[in-house]
């Protein structure tokens, strides 16, 4: 816990000397990380229906509906990643 606690006052003090926190770089981060998770709904949606259509004599029909909502899932969350990018950080004062 005392090492948990020198670490956040270093981290504050490196912070405070540098003028704060790039929020800029912190949506970067975030962006990235969202539009990893988009992308790996996208796949998974792509790879569950394929996996429908290959046993759609079973009455695949749910199935693909699933898949398909995971796809447009998975394309609404790379959009929030390209919209964090997109964010104007200016207005916060440094």
């Amino acid at each position: 816990m005392e090492i948990l606690s020198k670490a956040m006052v270093a981290t504050a003090t490196a912070t405070a000397s540098t003028g704060g926190v790039d929020l800029q770089k912190i949506l970067k981060i975030i962006s990235g990380g969202v539009g990893v998770v988009g992308g790996f709904m996208i796949v998974f949606g792509l790879i569950h229906l394929g996996m429908a259509l290959k046993d759609s004599d079973h009455g695949g029909g749910q199935a693909i509906g699933s898949a398909i909502g995971w796809m447009i899932g998975g394309v609404v969350v790379c959009a929030a990643a390209i919209y964090f990018t997109t964010l104007d950080m200016s207005w916060v004062s440094a």
